[in-house]
Parts: structure tokens; sequence; C-alpha cells
């Protein structure tokens, strides 16, 4: 009996880490399956965060080139306006200047009849 007591003992042990072994292999299996499944999330999020820094690229450069859009309009509107005051300025300054012409020559006019008019007292 003794022997028999022994090899059942074997038996059992050997069963016993098979049993184990077993256990360790599924639980390894569940592991890696689970680390091939994070591996394939964090790929996922690779993938989505440069779909997004490309998004973030993409509008700050649209933003960028609606801003210079939106300044040019914005110049080219007051220049407008003011182009259009200047035009009216000189015009304005244009008719000041033939206005101050025609007094002068009213004033050279005047002038002369007074001197006319101071040489004819003169001579009489």
């Amino acid at each position: 009996m003794g022997l028999d007591l022994a090899v059942l003992e074997h038996d059992a042990q050997e069963q016993a880490g098979g049993v184990i072994a077993n256990g360790l292999a599924e639980r390894a299996q569940v592991l890696l399956a689970r680390s091939a499944a994070d591996e394939h999330k964090a790929e996922a999020f690779d993938v989505a965060v440069r779909a997004l820094r490309g998004n973030a690229t993409a509008l700050s450069s649209q933003a960028n080139q609606e801003t210079r859009e939106v300044a040019r309009a914005a110049s080219a509107k007051v220049s407008q306006k003011s182009l259009a005051k200047l035009k009216k300025l000189q015009e304005e300054e244009h008719k000041a200047e033939a206005a101050a012409q025609d007094r002068r020559e009213q004033a050279k006019q005047a002038m002369q009849r007074v001197r006319k008019a101071q040489a004819s007292l003169r001579a009489s």
C-alpha cells in the first residue's frame, strides 16, 4: 500500500500541476487577448489624435486666412471712405483756390481803379 500511496500522491501532484498550468495558461490567454485589445484601442486613439491635430491645424489655417480677408475688407472699406473724403476735400480746396484767384483778380482790378482815380484826382 505504501507504493500505491506514493504513486497516487505523485499522480495527484502531476494532476494538480496540470490544473495549475491549465489555469495559468488560460489566464495568460485572457491577459494576451486584453493586451491585444488594448493595443488596438491605442492604435485607434493614435489615429484619432492625428486626425484631431490635422483638423486643428486646418482650422487654425482657415481662421488665419479668414482673419486676413476680414482685415483686408475692413481696410478697403476704410480706404474707400477716406478716399471719398479726400476727393471731397480736394474739390473744396480747388473751389477755394479758384475763389481766391477770383478775389485776387477783383482786388487787382479794384487797385487799378483806385490808382486811376488817384491819378485823375492829381491831374485835376
